[in-house]
């Protein structure tokens, strides 16, 4: 996945706000408000032509012109508020102004291609239809597994709607059927903290439900899960354009915010369709599909581990507004592309940096996804 993101050492930090304290000495006294900076686009050309206007305000008031700007990890100020690039990456400014200095960050996100997205089919309203994250923490040798696939099959049609499903395999009971690709599956499963299955959580919650011996019983729990989170307002819309590139999946993404707040995006890249013999198929009655497993995980944009989870972060988004950035995921050559799709996480961040899943969507690899409002 070829994003870049610049960071900067503490020490760096503090150099830079040192620098800026000193040179801006001779700069007018602080006026009243916030300091604060803004980028558009979000999401440029790496072309070196195309360019984000950065902007500065102080309270209401357009400070750019008296301000300096500086690009993350340079102590040098830039010469002007256009920014171009000529290699892709994620990039962040902040500005000093009257002895201050801007708390958020702009983010601006430098691509090789954009591909378009849906126009707004509402664009006054934030009224978002809400998708939560499901997660199924599952095994092909798993002997108990398949109680609680024959759970999530009952639980579809009430779910389909509602929730942006992934199945997470791993090796409980045995070697797993797809273990050459389960990499991804298995740091998601570290950061959740399950090391044990059939499970299910919602929106990455290290709370698990675990699977009874009763189908009907794990179908209520799923639903019944996904409805209680699915109660709170979705704070962003998602629109998407999925498509394929020279043997990588290219998925452009824009949220939408519905509250102004720091926003963060990821992408997940799932196959259907996958054929396999599951163990424990004997202990379970009813007819169900044990042998094609769907929404089986095959790639993390982010990056996870037991500790973290690092999306795409896209800065302070104010209501109504928009950011964008573009992710390139390499595809293994036996992955069928016609059955797979992707699943887009929107979370907000907070002072701390911890990500709050606030709204999800599903779209195909070679289709579009617009906006859905309620």
């Amino acid at each position: 996945m070829k994003i870049a993101k610049i960071f900067m050492s503490l020490a760096t930090v503090a150099a830079l706000v040192s620098v800026s304290c000193s040179s801006d000495s001779n700069e007018p006294n602080p006026g009243s408000g916030n300091l604060t900076i803004s980028a558009s686009p979000s999401l440029i050309l790496a072309d070196g032509v195309q360019a984000a206007k950065l902007t500065v305000k102080l309270g209401d008031a357009d400070v750019t012109s008296e301000a300096k700007i500086y690009l993350d990890g340079n102590i040098d100020a830039l010469s002007s508020n256009l920014f171009t690039a000529t290699e892709t990456g994620v990039y962040s400014f902040y500005a000093s102004h009257s002895g201050k200095i801007t708390e958020k960050k702009a983010v601006v996100t430098a691509v090789k291609e954009i591909p378009e997205v849906p126009a707004d089919p509402q664009p006054g309203s934030t009224s978002f239809k809400h998708r939560v994250l499901a997660t199924q923490v599952t095994g092909t040798a798993c002997p108990n597994c398949p109680y609680m696939i024959a759970g999530v099959e009952e639980a579809e049609p009430e779910i389909r709607d509602i929730c942006s499903f992934v199945c997470l395999h791993g090796n409980y009971g045995g070697a797993d059927a797809f273990r050459a690709f389960n990499g991804p599956s298995n740091n998601v499963q570290a950061y959740i903290a399950c090391s044990s299955a059939p499970a299910f959580t919602v929106n990455l919650s290290k709370t698990m439900t675990y699977a009874s011996s009763n189908p009907m019983t794990n179908k209520n729990s799923i639903v019944n899960r996904i409805k209680t989170v699915l109660s709170d307002p979705a704070k962003a819309g998602i629109a998407a354009n999925a498509l394929v590139s020279d043997g990588e999946v290219v998925v452009s993404a824009t949220v939408k915010a519905g509250q102004t707040a720091d926003y963060a995006v990821d992408c997940w890249l799932l196959e259907n369709g996958l054929q396999a013999t599951q163990s424990g198929t004997s202990y379970v009655q009813g007819d169900y599909d044990f042998n094609t497993h769907n929404n089986v995980l095959r790639l993390t944009a982010g990056a996870f581990s037991a500790s973290a989870w690092k999306a795409t972060e896209l800065g302070e988004i104010a209501a109504g507004e928009q950011g964008a950035t573009v992710f390139t995921l390499p595809v293994d050559a036996s992955w069928n592309l016609g059955n797979c799709h992707v699943v887009l996480i929107v979370s907000t961040v907070d002072a701390n940096g911890r990500y709050v899943i606030v709204n999800t969507a599903k779209c195909d690899v070679g289709a579009t996804l617009a906006y859905d409002y309620n």
